[in-house]
């Protein structure tokens, strides 16, 4: 799937520029190589990465990557340094990816709202699998109680801290992608 992903980028008009991948492929304790691009992930002993970020190899002739760490596997922060980069004029630019699981009850994540919606100064894209249902963002979908109440939490977080979806509501961003 994830190499089908990258070729799919060799015919695209305009290659992305950082891709977001959760619960990506290792193995031997390696991620995939995919040519033009650099990978940046978190290294956590005896874990391997639940996330990574993938960067093409011509935005970092134009931008300072960093991977901020937060000392888990299951959550980085990209921070893009650069001045006018992405049609915005902050300097720095930030893009969480998250991979959120049950945690020890059946409304706890892995992945709490206070650390993938974070209070911050700079610009930020939230991306991930935070194993969540809401119908703001699948409005199609019937949704149990039990299903809503993990959701409340960062959806209301969310809205505390200006944070909007990006997607149209039911449209996911899953490949292969449609027309």
């Amino acid at each position: 799937m994830f190499l089908s992903l990258f070729n799919s980028f060799a015919s695209a008009t305009h290659s992305p520029l950082i891709v977001c991948l959760q619960d990506p492929p290792v193995w031997r304790n390696q991620l995939p190589f995919f040519a033009g691009f650099l990978s940046f992930s978190p290294l956590i002993p005896n874990l391997r990465p639940r996330v990574t970020f993938y960067a093409f190899k011509s935005l970092i002739g134009m931008a300072t990557i960093t991977l901020i760490f937060t000392n888990r596997s299951d959550h980085a922060t990209l921070e893009i340094s650069a001045h006018s980069l992405f049609g915005i004029k902050a300097e720095k630019f930030h893009i969480v990816n998250c991979y959120s699981v049950w945690g020890s009850t059946a409304t706890e994540r892995t992945v709490l709202p206070i650390l993938a919606l974070a209070n911050t100064a700079f610009p930020t894209r939230v991306v991930g699998d935070l194993n969540i249902h809401h119908p703001s963002a699948d409005p199609i979908r019937r949704h149990n109680s039990s299903a809503l109440k993990p959701s409340f939490p960062y959806f209301s977080r969310a809205a505390e801290h200006g944070y909007r979806l990006l997607n149209a509501a039911g449209v996911y961003s899953r490949f292969p992608l449609q027309g």
